[in-house]
């Protein structure tokens, strides 16, 4: 048979013909043209009663904040899915709640979030509303809070009678039915669907050919922070609030009501009843429910409310009845004292803080005479910083602190200060008592007591046993250091030497920046154990961007050079002022204790009496703001308004313009979180390690019955990097220690899983206990999983070997917006095991 016969052979048989590149283009295009042809006539058909088909388009609109999630829309409800089932970061915020709000759509239109949100902001308490859609009732509610173990102080129920039942929507029955994998995917396909649908939406017209009327169309979204819904697009119309005939009786929604009461009272919270008003309001209910159940009832009156659809307040009445709601709201006594809100806005009697305030300058006003005459004036204390009074930035950043200051004043709240670094952080080859961190917190906490304020200093120094460094520590500072800090310090002098200008920039910018994303947004500062004669200009042209925000360099030699200190020598006792510390001047200190306060530098470790003067100088700067604190408190007639609880932090696009840092990693509204097995921590552990055949564990199908396990490893703490006659004192001994998790010899431990909600960028890393080790893993044969899948690029050593970065962020087209990844991690089976797993890193 020749060539022309099989093909027409093959033809005959049905096999199809090979079509040529320009047909295939051709087809193509007379798709794409028939396309619009049809999107453009079909809305000019008339219906056979001749009417014409209605178009509706998508309006284009802004997601409404970076921490929201698309919730609802004609046909699609998120809400109960992700509330039900603990998706995204929405019930970690409702546990964190000191208010909760309930009800059903109503409520969340009604009392509008940005009539609440901020007022409750600046009394210091934080609000959270599980609003839900779909007529739901109050059941629902009560099984949240049951099955998240939700513990508010408050709880504000508001509904109309219909809200007081058991009912519980098909919504919400069909959410609880799912199971945990069912969720997730219901999750992921609706929100691809929904961006999609969003997309094609405002280029091609929805068409209507049916004479059915067309929705009121609503596009909401819901903040993970606040639970608040954000409407993207709402109806535009008015519609009057009416009043309607109240009925005889109201006993039918007092059962329901009793329940969740008895609820609420083993949780602690104090329940509150109210409504949000709608078309054909009913309010009877809420007396009944006050007097049988001997609730507060807080139901403010408005005039001209209107809605926006006949059931839901626009949002201007919506706005003015929440404003008015939360004012009647925090004059309940009961609330009040539940809050903890003192009269007057939360600052007490006038004239007792008053004399509070006076008692406490005096106080400060005596350490620093004592430092003054310890030091034969300020010089040596101030210039043991890089900027001076005189410069602009040291002003801006006093200012900065300064209010810090006074809202620990206000408040009666802890200052805390937060370390990270090397040995020299950590204290080694000293008496941990004598560390900079110890010393400090002895001089400034009797200061601070007396205005009522715990003052504290945490030390998360690490020596180089672990393998850390500067380039792995400053992505774990908040577990590290704890998100309630007042203040961050950074030191890594000997680990940045041969390091490159840009890269040190790029990481003092990181630290800088991460420290304000922090929940109390602290001050961040690095401190060098030299005298920064030469430091970086790259460091400098920080310090003009972020000294602002407090940012300065402590160069602990630098001030007592300017008095004749000659420089570093390994031993030697006395700075040429002082042949030891004040500790050591003390009766009943025996001689060679006080010649071991006396040196000044160990070996590359600072000693005591360099400490000492560090102390002093961090001391003697807080003094400077804390003096402008005081000044500011006693003037100010609303010091719980100028100064809330819980300040808000700036977000990223407050802060200047990154100069060095990746547009990804700064462009992230929060720092990134991590959980770290090392010693000590003082903040969350923010991914959480999953049992090997738990149900959430999406590599569950693949352990063995054989796999050995991980097991916890922990060094054994610092007793070693103590002076000889030293170490028997149990207070020298040092906390800081190596720790993981580790396989055994010769043994397949089988997957390690943890779970890393709340992902934004998609950075994922793991780190282990050794430098270079992170090279090792995976000239070893590491295999790393995530969600079941092998990472999209091949995973690389990054941190100077320390750790392998296993993904750079999520793949294009795929969102990030708080995403949760699993991440399998799988060593082989040595003679000698790779080291201890010791962080796992997520941005």
């Amino acid at each position: 048979m020749n060539a022309g016969e099989r093909r027409s052979s093959d033809v005959s048989r049905g096999f199809p013909r090979r079509i040529s590149v320009d047909q295939r283009s051709s087809a193509v295009l007379l798709f794409l043209s028939s396309f619009v042809l049809t999107a453009l006539l079909l809305p000019k058909l008339s219906l056979p009663d001749g009417r014409q088909a209605r178009m509706q388009w998508m309006p284009s609109f802004e997601v409404p904040g970076d921490d929201a999630f698309f919730t609802y829309s004609v046909g699609d409800e998120l809400s109960h899915v992700a509330l039900f089932h603990d998706i995204g970061d929405s019930v970690s915020n409702a546990r964190r709640a000191d208010v909760l709000f309930i009800g059903n759509s109503r409520m969340p239109l009604g009392l509008r979030e940005d009539g609440i949100v901020p007022a409750a902001e600046v009394m210091g308490s934080r609000v959270f509303s599980l609003g839900m859609g779909h007529s739901e009732g109050l059941g629902f509610a009560l099984e949240l809070i049951r099955r998240h173990d939700l513990r508010p102080k408050v709880v504000v129920v508001a509904g109309g009678p219909h809200f007081f039942g058991d009912r519980v929507s098909d919504r919400a029955v069909a959410a609880m039915q799912l199971t945990w994998w069912q969720a997730h995917k219901l999750w992921i396909e609706t929100r691809a669907r929904w961006g999609l649908q969003r997309w094609l939406h405002t280029i091609v017209p929805k068409l209507d050919w049916f004479g059915d009327e067309i929705a009121s169309q609503w596009v909401i979204y819901r903040s993970s922070r606040t639970g608040w819904w954000r409407p993207a697009v709402e109806p535009a119309a008015s519609y009057a609030v009416g009043w309607t005939r109240e009925d005889r009786n109201y006993d039918r929604v007092v059962p329901a009501a009793r329940e969740l009461q008895s609820e609420l009272r083993s949780r602690g919270a104090l329940m509150v009843v109210t409504l949000t008003p709608y078309a054909q309001t009913q309010t009877g209910h809420l007396p009944h429910l006050g007097d049988a159940l001997g609730v507060p009832v807080v139901l403010p009156d408005v005039a001209d409310l209107a809605t926006s659809d006949g059931s839901h307040l626009n949002r201007d009445s919506g706005e003015r009845f929440a404003r008015a709601f939360w004012r009647e709201l925090i004059a309940v006594p009961a609330v009040r004292e539940k809050l903890s809100l003192r009269q007057g806005g939360g600052a007490g009697d006038s004239d007792a803080e008053g004399a509070r305030y006076a008692v406490i300058r005096a106080e400060v006003e005596k350490m620093r005479s004592m430092l003054e005459d310890y030091y034969g004036g300020p010089d040596v204390l101030r210039k043991t910083w890089y900027l001076q009074p005189n410069d602009r930035r040291y002003q801006q950043g006093i200012d900065f602190l300064a209010d810090k200051l006074a809202r620990a004043l206000v408040w009666r709240d802890r200052f805390v200060i937060g370390t990270i670094g090397s040995s020299v952080t950590a204290g080694f080859d000293n008496c941990h008592y004598d560390s900079y961190q110890l010393q400090l917190e002895r001089l400034m906490a009797p200061v601070w007591n007396t205005a009522g304020v715990e003052f504290e200093v945490r030390n998360t120094g690490q020596g180089g046993d672990c393998g850390d460094s500067f380039d792995n520590q400053v992505w774990c500072l908040r577990t590290l250091v704890g998100d309630d800090v007042d203040m961050t310090h950074y030191s890594w002098t000997y680990f940045e030497a041969g390091s490159s200008a840009e890269d040190l920039q790029l990481y003092h910018e990181l630290f800088y920046r991460w420290s304000l994303l922090m929940e109390r947004s602290p001050v961040p500062q690095i401190l060098y154990t030299h005298d920064c004669s030469r430091l970086p200009a790259e460091d400098q042209v920080l310090l003009d961007v972020y000294g602002p925000f407090g940012a300065d360099v402590l160069c602990m030699e630098r001030g007592i050079k300017s008095v004749g200190y000659p420089g570093k020598e390994w031993g030697v006792v006395g700075d040429t002022l002082h042949e030891t510390t004040r500790e050591g001047e003390a009766a009943g200190v025996s001689e060679r204790r006080r010649q071991s306060l006396g040196v000044v530098f160990r070996n590359w470790h600072p000693g005591p009496l360099l400490f000492q003067t560090t102390a002093d100088a961090l001391a003697y700067k807080l003094s400077d703001a804390l003096l402008l604190a005081l000044g500011r408190v006693s003037a100010e007639p609303y010091p719980t308004v100028r100064w809330p609880k819980r300040p808000r932090q700036p977000s990223a696009s407050v802060l200047p313009k990154p100069l060095a840092c990746p547009a990804e990693w700064c462009a992230v509204s929060e720092p990134p979180r991590c959980t770290n097995y090392e010693v000590p921590t003082f903040g969350e552990q923010h991914f959480a390690r999953l049992d090997a055949m738990a149900e959430k564990n999406p590599h569950r199908a693949l352990a063995q019955t054989s796999d050995a396990g991980w097991t916890r490893w922990k060094a054994e703490e610092g007793g070693r990097y103590i002076p000889d006659n030293e170490r028997s004192m149990p207070e020298c001994r040092h906390p800081a220690a190596c720790a993981g998790l580790v396989t055994r010899a010769s043994q397949q431990a089988g997957w390690l899983t943890f779970s890393m909600p709340q992902m934004r960028l998609g950075f994922v890393a793991v780190c282990c206990s050794k430098k270079k080790c992170g090279q090792a893993m995976l000239e070893a044969g590491v295999k790393f999983l995530l969600d079941g899948k092998k990472p999209a690029s091949a995973p690389r050593p990054i941190r100077n070997g320390k750790c392998v970065e296993v993904q750079p962020r999520f793949a294009p087209g795929t969102t990030g917006e708080l995403a949760t990844v699993h991440i399998g991690i799988r060593l082989p089976a040595l003679a000698k095991p790779i080291p201890a797993i010791t962080h796992v890193i997520g941005l």
